[in-house]
């Protein structure tokens, strides 16, 4: 999940408190996209990963960061 910023057409990957039922304790390996696009079709850059974005990924083992994350 990401929180999408317009102003500056970034992006924030995100924990959805919504789907917190789902269960993501088998997931081992997570690529993250340089860049995502939202329901109108406008791009965004992929530039942090947020507080608990991984949250309930128990397994999780591997994670692919691209280079423009900062934070």
């Amino acid at each position: 999940y990401y929180n999408l910023n317009a102003s500056t057409k970034t992006a924030e990957v995100t924990y959805e408190v919504q789907y917190s039922s789902s269960n993501y304790s088998t997931l081992t390996s997570v690529v993250i996209p340089s860049t995502v696009t939202d329901a109108n079709g406008a791009t965004y850059s992929v530039t942090s990963i947020g507080d608990d974005a991984f949250y309930g990924c128990s397994a999780l083992t591997s994670v692919t960061i691209p280079n423009k994350v900062s934070s």
